[in-house]
């Protein structure tokens, strides 16, 4: 079992991928039509200083609240509405950036429909 499998398990995730990119291979395929992975892994690009900008300029945007529930007193994401690999030029675009708490945020992520 590789150590990704054996980490999604042990944090209790109800899907676990073996690596990265067979995640985002499955989560590509949601998209209606599906759009191919592009092999990019992004979390470098992500937590560039111009990432860490525009997650700020989102949060302050909205005020430090989730824009779902309302929750201001916990920690809060900074999500891309377009997904940041797919829309590369809407990545740093404050626009296109939404604050959801974690909560929320991974609501956001799951394949799970709304409510079950």
């Amino acid at each position: 079992m590789s150590s990704e499998v054996r980490k999604g398990i042990d944090r209790g995730h109800k899907f676990v991928f073996c690596s990265h990119p067979c995640r985002a291979v499955m989560i590509a395929s949601q998209f209606d039509p599906p759009r191919p992975y592009n092999g990019e892994h992004t979390s470098g690009t992500r937590n560039a200083p111009d990432g860490r900008v525009w997650r700020m300029a989102v949060l302050e945007r909205d005020g430090h609240t989730c824009q779902e529930c309302g929750a201001t007193e916990i920690m809060m994401n900074a999500h891309h509405i377009k997904a940041f690999s797919i829309y590369p030029a809407l990545r740093y675009d404050v626009a296109n950036g939404v604050t959801l708490c974690y909560e929320c945020h991974n609501r956001r992520h799951s394949l799970e429909p709304e409510g079950a």
